[in-house]
């Protein structure tokens, strides 16, 4: 099994409908995880969803098969989108982590 998304996938970020939460619950059971709570996003390559977010609590679910970290990143950005178009106090606001950063010197 390839963990590669083929250059030929679309992703797609969209809201979930009521006739994938089958698609998510799977998901979610591969990640040993339970479904996350309603309204959700979900993160589809080509014609399958394999991560899911809440916009009510930010819990996230993705298929551990497959490459899902940058598909998660989308998703974080987009449901703090969401929040934002919004401006529903609701809406779960998303921190990006904080990364360290290095200084290079030159040996000059």
């Amino acid at each position: 099994m390839s963990h590669k998304i083929s250059t030929n996938s679309e992703i797609r970020i969209r809201a979930a409908r009521e006739n994938d939460l089958v698609e998510v619950a799977r998901v979610a059971g591969r990640d040993t995880n339970s479904p996350p709570a309603w309204p959700i996003l979900i993160a589809e390559v080509g014609a399958e969803i394999r991560a899911a977010i809440s916009l009510t609590d930010g819990e996230v679910v993705a298929d551990p098969f497959h490459r899902t970290a940058e598909l998660v990143e989308m998703l974080r950005i987009r449901a703090q989108a969401a929040g934002a178009m919004l401006g529903d106090g609701n809406v779960v606001r998303f921190e990006r982590p904080k990364r360290t950063r290095i200084a290079f010197r030159s040996a000059a």
